[in-house]
C-alpha cells in the first residue's frame, strides 16, 4: 500500500486522543454508605454492563473516525496487477496521452448524460490516479483539433483542458490521433510511454487497416502502451435517417414536393410504430409510421405543398432516441412563384383540336407545373392585358396593332418574355414590321418540307405515316448547353428527335446578337433565343399546333414548353438544396450583385466564409447539422439573403453505434501484451482506498449520532 500525501497518513495518531482524553477525566469516588440508597443502586446494577458497553463503542466509533479522516486525505491505494500494459506501472513514471473521443457517435445519451462526458469522467479519474513523477497530455480527436502537445507535469493545466473539451458533430480518426499521440509521446524523455483512449467501441472511427502506432526515439522505433477505454460499456441501440431525396409531386397538387428517405436501424431488435413526419414553419404537414426490423432499413415517402414565392425550411423526422442528432434531415426549398402566361391565339378554332393553343395551354398547366394560363384573340388584345403577365406567347398571329406591339416591346425590355411561333395564317413580312424590332431573327419565307398531314377532329390521313415521297425534317443540332434541354439527355432524347416537322419559316440575321439553341437537318434554325433590354425572347420558326408538326403529341413537347415558360418568367422550377454532410465543404452559389459574408449555424454561431480551392466563396467544413442561414452584402447593405440557405445532415457513419467485437482492435492493431477494450478499467490501475475511508468517517458519524440519542 502506498500514499499519495504519507504526511497526512500521521493524522492517524489523533485516535488515540479519545484514549488519553478518557483516562485523564477516569476518576475515583469515595465511597459514602447511605442506607435510603442502597435499594436503588442494587436496581440500577443490571444497567450497568449495557451503559459500559455503549461507551465502549462511542469510544470505538471515535477512534475509528479520527483514524480514517486523516488517511483518507492522505489517499492510500493498491497496485492491482494484471495482463494489460498498465501492469508495467512498476517500472517507473511514464509519459501518458489521453485521448478522447469527440466524433459524432460520443452525443449518444445513456443514463442521462452523453458518452462525451461518461469518457470525460473517465479520463477525470484516471488523471487522478497519475503520480507526480508521471507527465501528461489532453487531446480531444476530432477534425481541426491540434495535434496533442508533449506530455508535460502540469495536471491542472490538463485537468482545465479537458474541462473545456466539447464533442464535434463530425466523423473522427482513432487511428490518425492514435498517431498523432504517438507522435507527442516522442518528445518525451521518460522511459515510459502510453495512450489512454476514451471511445464508445464503436468502429466507424477506426481504421484498423493501418498500423499500430510507434514512437521514434533515439534508439528507434517503440511501440507505446495502448489502453482503449469504453465508456458505454453496453449496446448501443439506434435509429436514424440516412439519406433523403426531395422531388415535384405534381400528383399531389401545385406547388407540392415528395420526400423520399430511408430509416435505417441500428439495433438488434425489430422497432414498431415508429413516428415520421414532415415539419415545415412549425407545422406537421404530413405524417405516418414505419416498422423497422433488426439491423434493416425501410424506405419513406412523405408528401405535401408548400406557399409558392418564398424559401420553406424544415425537417423529415423520427420520432428522438438517445442520438437526437440523426433523427431528422433539415432541408431548404425554394418554391417558385406561380407565373401567368398570355397566349395570343392567331388561329382559334371551337374545334379544340384545331385551335392554336389548345396544345399549348394544356402543356403548360400539366402536373402542378404551377403555370397559369389565360388566352386571348389578337383583335381582342390591348396594352392593359400584359400588366398581369409574365410572359407572352405569340401563336400564328399575322400582325400586332402598332399600339399593342409598342406596349408589348415595352413590357419585353421591361423584364417580361416573349414566345413567337408560327403557323399557316401569319405573313412573314407582315409579321416582321409588326415585330421586328424584338425577333431574334427576320422570317423570310415559309418552306415546305414535307406535305402536313390533314387534320380532322384530331385524326391524321395517311400522309403522316410516311406514305409520301418527300420526309418530314427533324430536330438535328441542338444547343446541349442550354438549360431547356436538360431533360431530353440519354434515351430521353429521343422524344425531341423522333418530332416530325412539315413546315417551317427559314430566317435570317437581324444584326442583333441572338443564339441559335436547335436546327433542323438542313441548317435552318428552329429555336432561337436573344436577350432584348431586361427581358427575353424565343422565336419558334414552325407552330405549336398540329398544322405544321407532330409536337404537340410528342413526349417532349410538356416539358419543354414548361421550361420555356418558366425561362421567359424566370420563376424557374425552385431550388432544392443538396444535402451537405457535416465535416464536407460547401460552396455557395450567389446571384450577380450579391457577395456572401458570413454563415449562421443551427445554434446561432456567425461563422466567416472562406475561398474555397474551387475558386468559390463558403465554409470549408460544415461543423453543424440543420439549417445554416447566410449574410450577404448586396446595394452596399448586409442583410440575410434566404436564397443562399442550405441544410447540413449528420453523417450516416456516426449513426452506426453498433460496436465492435471483444478483442477485435487489439487483434486488428496486433499490439502485444494485447490492450483491450476495458470497460472503465485497464489492465493495471491503482486502486484507491480513500474513497472506502471517507465511507467508513461518515457511517462511523452516523453509528454515534445514533448510539447518543
Amino acid at each position: 500500500m502506498s500514499f499519495a500525501h504519507p504526511l497526512l497518513a500521521l493524522g492517524a495518531l489523533a485516535g488515540a486522543l479519545p484514549i488519553v482524553v478518557h483516562l485523564i477525566d477516569r476518576r475515583r469516588a469515595r465511597s459514602q454508605p447511605f442506607a435510603a440508597l442502597d435499594f436503588l443502586l442494587r436496581s440500577r446494577r443490571s444497567n450497568a454492563r449495557r451503559l459500559r458497553l455503549k461507551r465502549l463503542l462511542l469510544l470505538a466509533l471515535r477512534m475509528i473516525a479520527l483514524v480514517a479522516l486523516p488517511l483518507a486525505l492522505a489517499r492510500p491505494h493498491f497496485a492491482r496487477a494484471g495482463s494489460g500494459p498498465g501492469a508495467l506501472a512498476t517500472r517507473g513514471p511514464a509519459a501518458t496521452v489521453l485521448v478522447i473521443d469527440g466524433s459524432g457517435s460520443m452525443r449518444y445519451r445513456l443514463s442521462g448524460s452523453s458518452l462525451f462526458e461518461r469518457a470525460r469522467r473517465l479520463a477525470r479519474a484516471r488523471l487522478a490516479d497519475l503520480s507526480a513523477e508521471d507527465s501528461v497530455s489532453v487531446s480531444l480527436c476530432a477534425p481541426r483539433e491540434p495535434a496533442p502537445p508533449v506530455p508535460s507535469f502540469d495536471h491542472s493545466g490538463a485537468r482545465e483542458l479537458l474541462d473545456r473539451l466539447r464533442p464535434s458533430e463530425e466523423p473522427g480518426d482513432l487511428s490518425s490521433c492514435a498517431a498523432q499521440a504517438a507522435g507527442a509521446l516522442a518528445g518525451s524523455q521518460l522511459p515510459r510511454r502510453r495512450i489512454v483512449v476514451f471511445t464508445d467501441g464503436t468502429g466507424a472511427d477506426w481504421d484498423l487497416s493501418r498500423p499500430p502506432p510507434t514512437v521514434q526515439t533515439a534508439h528507434g522505433a517503440l511501440r507505446p502502451e495502448i489502453e482503449v477505454v469504453d465508456a458505454a460499456r453496453a449496446k448501443l441501440p439506434n435509429r436514424a435517417i440516412t439519406d433523403l431525396s426531395i422531388r415535384r409531386a405534381p400528383e399531389v397538387g401545385d406547388h407540392a414536393y415528395r420526400f423520399d428517405f430511408t430509416v435505417r436501424s441500428f439495433s438488434d431488435a425489430p422497432a414498431r410504430n415508429v413516428d415520421v413526419s414532415l415539419r415545415s414553419a412549425g407545422q406537421v404537414l404530413a405524417r405516418g409510421f414505419c416498422d423497422l426490423p433488426a439491423e434493416g432499413a425501410i424506405r419513406k415517402s412523405l408528401a405535401a405543398s408548400f406557399p409558392p414565392g418564398q424559401i420553406s425550411v424544415g425537417e423529415v423526422a423520427l420520432s428522438p432516441d438517445d442520438l437526437s442528432d440523426d433523427d431528422a434531415r433539415a432541408f431548404v426549398l425554394d418554391v417558385p412563384r406561380r407565373s401567368h402566361a398570355l397566349l395570343v391565339d392567331g388561329a382559334p378554332s371551337p374545334l379544340r383540336f384545331d385551335d392554336e393553343a389548345y396544345f399549348l395551354a394544356t402543356a403548360l398547366e400539366a402536373g402542378g407545373s404551377g403555370i397559369g394560363t389565360r388566352t386571348i384573340d389578337p383583335d381582342a388584345l390591348t396594352p392593359s392585358d400584359f400588366d398581369l403577365a409574365d410572359a407572352v406567347f405569340i401563336l400564328n398571329v399575322r400582325a400586332l396593332r402598332p399600339e399593342v406591339a409598342a406596349a408589348l416591346s415595352r413590357f419585353v425590355r421591361g423584364g417580361g418574355g416573349l414566345f413567337v411561333s408560327m403557323g399557316d395564317r401569319i405573313d412573314p413580312e407582315a409579321l416582321g414590321q409588326s415585330l421586328g424590332e424584338l425577333l431574334p431573327m427576320t422570317p423570310r419565307v415559309i418552306k415546305t418540307a414535307a406535305p402536313p398531314p390533314h387534320l380532322s377532329r384530331g385524326e391524321a390521313s395517311g400522309e403522316e405515316n410516311g406514305l409520301t415521297d418527300e420526309t418530314p425534317a427533324h430536330f438535328s443540332r441542338v444547343d446541349a448547353a442550354s438549360p431547356l434541354f436538360a431533360p431530353f439527355s440519354g434515351t430521353a432524347g429521343a422524344g425531341l428527335t423522333d418530332v416530325r416537322i412539315y413546315r417551317y419559316v427559314l430566317v435570317e440575321p437581324s444584326g442583333r446578337p441572338a443564339r441559335v439553341l436547335a436546327s433542323y437537318e438542313d441548317g435552318a434554325p428552329a429555336l432561337v433565343e436573344a436577350e432584348e433590354g431586361k427581358g427575353r425572347v424565343f422565336l419558334f420558326t414552325s407552330s405549336v399546333a398540329r398544322e405544321w408538326s407532330d409536337w404537340p403529341i410528342r413526349t417532349s413537347f410538356v416539358p419543354m414548353m414548361q421550361e420555356i415558360a418558366r425561362e421567359l418568367s424566370r420563376s424557374g422550377e425552385g431550388r432544392i438544396e443538396g444535402v451537405t454532410l457535416v465535416g464536407r465543404s460547401h460552396e455557395l452559389s450567389s446571384p450577380p450583385g450579391m457577395t456572401p459574408v458570413s454563415a449562421t449555424s443551427p445554434s446561432g454561431k456567425e461563422q466567416p466564409l472562406v475561398r474555397l480551392p474551387s475558386g468559390g466563396i463558403g465554409l470549408s467544413a460544415v461543423p453543424e447539422a440543420g439549417v445554416w442561414r447566410i449574410r450577404a452584402k448586396a446595394d452596399g447593405k448586409v442583410e440575410d439573403a434566404p436564397p443562399l440557405a442550405f441544410a447540413a445532415a449528420f453523417d450516416p457513419r456516426e449513426s452506426d453505434t453498433r460496436r465492435l467485437a471483444p478483442g477485435e482492435i487489439e487483434a486488428r492493431l496486433g499490439i502485444s501484451p494485447p490492450p483491450g477494450i476495458v470497460e472503465g478499467d485497464p489492465g493495471h490501475r491503482d486502486v484507491p482506498l480513500w474513497t472506502s475511508l471517507l465511507e467508513v468517517v461518515a457511517v462511523a458519524f452516523l453509528l454515534e449520532g445514533i448510539l447518543l440519542r
